[in-house]
């Protein structure tokens, strides 16, 4: 006999009632023993009861189960999401700075008009020329990194072919080659990283003596530019902050071509996460079609006591949280409205998918009202 006490673990007893040492488990393969109150709340909890269901799903054919290929993509997807988030930041962030850029630029130029720009050429131009001169170096960077990158790995690890590792295989005498090999292909990357990193010092050295050279023609263009300051003294318009405006625009002008790099990203990012959204769905309509299966096999065997009725995306709670969680105001009209016309495209039939999939950009669409005002005629739905 199988006894449970609420919140107790279930007891196993013989006939007389006395405890055994056994769990149900052994008497039972498989079962789960509820209470009357969990029964209870087990019926009006989709969720739990999908969880009941999928207890009696046939054995999956794919090596990798399905609730780890379903774990997997959504590590993806909110990995993917906060990547979004931070290139999003990144362009607010940017925008704000070029913001400042078109004043900047308004300010030059009524400078420009003043004829100081002609005066002021070369040392104009040594800022960009400065900036240059700066990159230089920073395009090695990425080679010194993948040096050190490369170089952590060697010598190559070949303890898994030493001689006490294969000595009780039978086929070692094959297997103990792949130490000459290994190590014949360390010594051969080493002597390639060897010569890269010749080839980055001497690129260092060519650079650092065209540094030299350069920063003698910016003494010789600073003398120049000193003269014209002192000259511009009596003038009113000031020759130091004409040139302090060049830099900062230089700088700001570099934004930019940041932005245009986010943008690409943001883009390759949102292309990822549509993909993982496709896979998503198809591991959602596999884990749909495995209980559907389920469900078959149970209303066929348990014909007459218990019938099993699958829907997929039935239950709208999480997404009425969701939005619920980020739009501001009293919405109870609307996640009303959302669950009839939810429930309508249900018994029509129809694929709730890009209906979820729109809810889902609700709150980036409250910013356009053609946005919102398609999506509320779409599906009748009030704002």
């Amino acid at each position: 006999m199988i006894d449970r006490t609420v919140p107790n673990p279930p007891v196993v007893t013989d006939e007389n009632g006395d405890p055994l040492n056994l769990h149900p488990e052994d008497v039972l393969p498989g079962v789960q023993v509820y209470g009357q109150h969990e029964i209870s709340e087990l019926v009006g909890n989709q969720k739990k009861l999908t969880q009941l269901l999928a207890r009696f799903q046939e054995h999956d054919s794919n090596p990798i189960p399905l609730t780890q290929r379903k774990n997997d993509v959504l590590r993806s997807l909110r990995r993917n999401r906060q990547e979004i988030m931070s290139a999003v930041e990144e362009i607010d962030s940017l925008n704000e700075r070029l913001d400042m850029l078109v004043g900047l630029e308004q300010t030059l130029e009524r400078y420009e008009q003043a004829g100081l720009d002609e005066q002021l050429r070369e040392k104009s131009l040594l800022i960009s020329e400065e900036r240059i001169v700066d990159l230089m170096p920073e395009r090695l960077k990425v080679f010194e990194d993948a040096l050190t990158t490369f170089r952590q790995d060697l010598p190559i690890d070949r303890t898994f072919l030493s001689s006490k590792t294969l000595d009780e295989l039978p086929g070692r005498h094959i297997l103990e080659d792949g130490d000459e090999i290994l190590q014949q292909l360390s010594g051969d990357l080493e002597r390639v990283l060897q010569k890269i990193e010749i080839a980055l010092e001497k690129a260092h050295e060519n650079i650092a003596a065209l540094t030299s050279r350069w920063n003698q023609r910016k003494s010789d263009v600073d003398a120049t530019y000193e003269k014209i300051l002192r000259q511009s003294q009596e003038s009113p318009v000031d020759a130091e902050e004409f040139i302090n405006l060049r830099q900062r625009i230089e700088r700001l002008k570099q934004s930019r071509v940041e932005k245009t790099e986010l943008e690409h990203l943001l883009e390759e990012l949102r292309n990822k996460r549509d993909q993982l959204v496709d896979e998503w769905e198809y591991l959602q309509a596999e884990e749909s079609r495995h209980l559907e299966h389920a469900a078959k096999r149970i209303n066929k065997q348990l014909r007459g006591h218990v019938k099993v009725d699958v829907k997929r995306g039935s239950d709208i709670n999480p997404l009425i949280e969701l939005l619920g969680d980020n739009i501001e105001g009293r919405l109870s009209e609307t996640f009303t409205k959302l669950g009839e016309t939810f429930a309508e495209l249900e018994d029509a039939k129809e694929d709730t998918r890009e209906f979820v999939k729109e809810l889902l950009v609700l709150k980036r669409l409250t910013t356009s009202d053609s946005g919102v005002e398609a999506l509320r005629q779409r599906y009748r739905i009030p704002f």
